[in-house]
């Protein structure tokens, strides 16, 4: 066996009844990649562009910023799943903008009607934002990055009070990592 290039292996086949050698080409480079679009039930067909007319209309597009593109809210395999290659998996898309808070436990009693954008201006502080990162859990963070959090987000009209669980602390700090998640 000698490799011929990269894409073909030579193989040395002994005719059966002849008994020369006869030379084989095998195609060992992979298959283009083909996506496994499906809507309604059903592949979506690939299409043929015309490369003048949709280079044109691809230059001309306006990008869609970051934080307003789409986020995956929810999908068929729960998260954390071993699936095959292959495996088709659903997803559930929503810009952030559309995304309520109250579709998460434990939400903070002043988040209950506003999306997640209502947080925009305490996630775009870095200190703030690397604060929540940094913690796991609401028990975890320390008394000054604790007010770090706190400030922020009484700012943004989320009033911390400990005497009910749905407007503590551990309710704002989950809430403000759910909305990051989303960012």
């Amino acid at each position: 066996m000698a490799l011929r290039n990269v894409d073909a292996l030579n193989l040395n086949v002994a005719a059966s009844a002849a008994g020369a050698a006869r030379e084989t080409l095998v195609d060992l480079s992979p298959e283009p990649a083909k996506a496994k679009v499906v809507r309604e039930g059903y592949q979506v067909p690939a299409v043929a562009l015309d490369e003048k007319k949709s280079g044109f209309f691809l230059d001309n597009l306006k990008q869609v910023p970051p934080r307003a593109q789409p986020r995956v809210v929810s999908q068929s395999i729960a998260a954390g799943t071993k699936v095959l290659p292959g495996t088709a998996v659903d997803l559930v898309l929503a810009p952030a903008s559309t995304i309520p808070f109250d579709i998460f436990e434990g939400v903070h009693k002043s988040l209950v009607d506003r999306n997640l954008t209502a947080l925009d201006p305490v996630l775009d502080d870095a200190t703030v934002r690397q604060t929540l990162l940094k913690y796991n859990a609401a028990a975890d963070v320390p008394p000054a990055d604790k007010k770090i959090i706190s400030d922020a987000l009484a700012g943004a009209g989320v009033t911390i009070n400990e005497d009910a669980a749905d407007t503590g602390f551990g309710a704002a700090f989950n809430s403000a990592r759910n909305a990051l998640a989303f960012r």
